[in-house]
């Protein structure tokens, strides 16, 4: 409800504005050229057959142009006069001559060094009288005529006559050249540079098809613009014909160019009724240059009333989107549209003799309509800036963690390439120590197998222990990735046979680690060498009697406890050897915990490993 106030709210704020602005502009003509003094102000003139006919008058004609339009006569009493008079004429269309009784006083083609004035004359006519020596001297009134003739148009026209001091009209006219003169040529520069702007973006291709419409809109402004100097340059009339029979095609721009910046989309292309409809517009152009049709009565009869319609289609399509949407970019549109609605309108007027006082108001909306218009295209051409830095951001953001993922490969396949390379070595070794070593000690044992001196005996005890190191060896490669359940499995086949056969009693209980997993190669090594240099120190230096391994799994890590008894006691100085040492050592380095207790004529010994050394094979493609 709140919202809905709120919108209810701008909607009425915006007619309220809009009104204010359509009352300022209708009040502007009075202050462009508004007179403070006169001493005779002509509302009225007398035709050749005697009819009087208010002013302003206006004169439409269907022949040929360069006929006479408009005709007539009016008095003026000296006798009044309190010093040198001049007239002054605000408005006319047309080409303009004065008569001061039957004389001619004033002739708009000589002094331009015109054949015929074809087009409003936006400078104020101030014709003096104080050189007249019969004005002076006469106390007659004096009879003053004029004689308007068709501009290419086929219209005449003329506003109120006034007559005065000369100095009463210098005020009107410096806001008149000001407005005329300055204000109009500043906005022809500032036209040609945003059309040249759009030209080089379009052509540059930094623009598409999105640059079109503005092009066309401000080419328009630009032809009218250089069109209405053809007081200076005669010649440049016929851009101006021209740039009024495109008008029908430039209100065709401005409704696609409304309609994609109401959808915020600029990227949308042409659609077929809109190319058609173009087409079709452009048509009577082209019979237009090869004489097929006249200029003039095109003009007259289908480019300005469609300006002037199209302009009011406009605005109320611009009116009724705001009403709807109340959003700020389309009630600038709203606003512009229908104040270039209204100055076309008031000049229609002004033309065809309606106002006495015209200020030529189209001019004054193009610099609103052109802000309206860059600041829309600007606004959305900026978002898709934005949207696209956005977009090359995502873009940048992906490809860095992309780049981020290939390294990441990279590496891993460097890794597995190293490995392989390792694996492919260390089988080689592995086969060599098969073949080669592992045969040579098989034969050293069967050699002094059948010794009976103690010497030959330590020998085959030695090669003995030799070929069971061997063996773990080739079982228990750091390359495998067997679990430890199997790794110890194949150490038990190594070591128990061997210790039995030597007299020990041994016990073996690695069930509990049957489902333990995949388990590190080098905490595998690891665990094994502490193994065996623990059955060794109870085998060779302890002498035991009985030895057991026994793991047990828990919830965090396992244990591996290993004991013997029946030789030599452990004791302190036991903790001191290397090969105790090397055991903590290696311990350490796979995060686990190493501790040995004496235990009736042997020792206990608890290994204890976290579970957080499966990781490396889960983290690895499966081979």
């Amino acid at each position: 409800m709140k919202e809905q106030s709120r919108s209810i709210g701008k909607v009425l704020g915006f007619f309220a504005l809009l009104a204010v602005l359509m009352f300022g502009m209708f009040s502007f003509p009075n202050f462009l050229s508004s007179v403070d003094n006169y001493d005779q102000k002509v509302l009225a003139y007398s035709t050749p057959d005697g009819a009087e006919i208010p002013l302003p008058s206006t004169l439409f004609s269907r022949g040929q142009a360069w006929q006479l339009g408009i005709q007539g006569e009016f008095l003026a009493d000296p006798s009044d006069w309190d010093g040198p008079k001049s007239i002054y004429i605000p408005f006319y269309v047309g080409s303009l001559k004065l008569f001061l009784n039957g004389v001619l006083l004033y002739d708009t083609s000589k002094i331009s060094g015109q054949q015929h004035i074809t087009s409003t004359r936006n400078a104020i006519v101030e014709v003096p009288l104080a050189e007249r020596a019969d004005v002076q001297s006469g106390t007659d009134p004096v009879r003053i005529s004029f004689e308007v003739e068709n501009d290419r148009g086929g219209l005449a026209t003329i506003s109120n006559i006034y007559i005065g001091q000369a100095s009463v009209f210098d005020r009107p006219q410096l806001i008149h050249d000001l407005y005329y003169d300055v204000f109009r040529i500043g906005m022809l520069g500032a036209h040609s540079v945003l059309l040249a702007l759009l030209c080089h973006a379009f052509l540059l291709r930094g623009l598409g098809s999105e640059a079109l419409a503005p092009m066309l809109i401000l080419l328009f402004f630009v032809a009218v613009s250089v069109g209405k100097l053809n007081q200076v340059a005669p010649g440049l009339l016929v851009l101006s014909q021209f740039a009024i029979s495109f008008s029908p095609l430039v209100v065709l721009a401005c409704l696609k160019l409304f309609l994609d910046i109401e959808a915020g989309d600029l990227d949308r292309g042409f659609s077929r009724k809109q190319i058609w409809a173009a087409v079709l517009l452009f048509l009577p152009i082209v019979m237009i240059v090869f004489g097929f049709i006249d200029i003039v009565k095109y003009n007259l009869f289908v480019a300005a009333p469609a300006l002037l319609f199209g302009t009011f289609a406009l605005s109320v399509l611009c009116i009724s989107k705001f009403a709807t949407s109340t959003r700020m970019d389309v009630g600038l549109w709203a606003s512009c549209a229908t104040l270039t609605w209204y100055s076309v309108l008031y000049d229609f007027l002004c033309r065809f003799g309606i106002f006495a006082v015209p200020a030529n108001l189209a001019s004054f909306a193009l610099p609103i309509f052109i802000v309206v218009m860059s600041a829309t295209f600007i606004r959305i051409v900026l978002s898709k800036k934005a949207e696209l830095a956005s977009a090359n951001s995502a873009m940048k953001t992906a490809l860095e963690a992309q780049s981020l993922a290939l390294k990441e490969e990279f590496a891993l396949s460097a890794l597995l390439q190293k490995r392989a390379t390792s694996v492919e070595e260390k089988a080689r070794l592995t086969t060599e120590l098969h073949d080669g070593v592992l045969t040579y000690l098989s034969i050293i044992s069967a050699l002094s197998e059948d010794g009976t001196d103690a010497k030959a005996a330590k020998i085959n005890q030695l090669s003995r222990n030799a070929i069971t190191e061997i063996r773990i060896i080739l079982e228990a490669r750091p390359s495998d990735t067997h679990s430890l359940k199997i790794a110890l499995g194949a150490l038990r086949g190594q070591l128990v046979d061997p210790l039995r056969h030597m007299g020990i009693e041994v016990e073996w209980s690695t069930e509990a680690l049957l489902d333990h997993g995949v388990i590190e190669p080098k905490t595998l090594m690891d665990i094994i060498r502490i193994i065996q240099e623990a059955i060794h120190n109870a085998v060779i230096r302890g002498g035991c009697t009985y030895l057991s391994l026994v793991a047990k799994r828990n919830e965090n890590d396992f244990t591996i406890t290993i004991m013997n008894k029946g030789g030599q006691g452990f004791t302190e100085e036991n903790k001191k050897g290397l090969g105790i040492t090397n055991m903590m050592s290696r311990a350490s380095s796979i995060g686990g915990n190493l501790e040995i207790e004496p235990y009736e004529s042997g020792a206990i010994l608890s290994l204890r490993i976290p579970n957080g050394n499966r990781t490396l094979e889960s983290s690895l493609p499966a081979a």
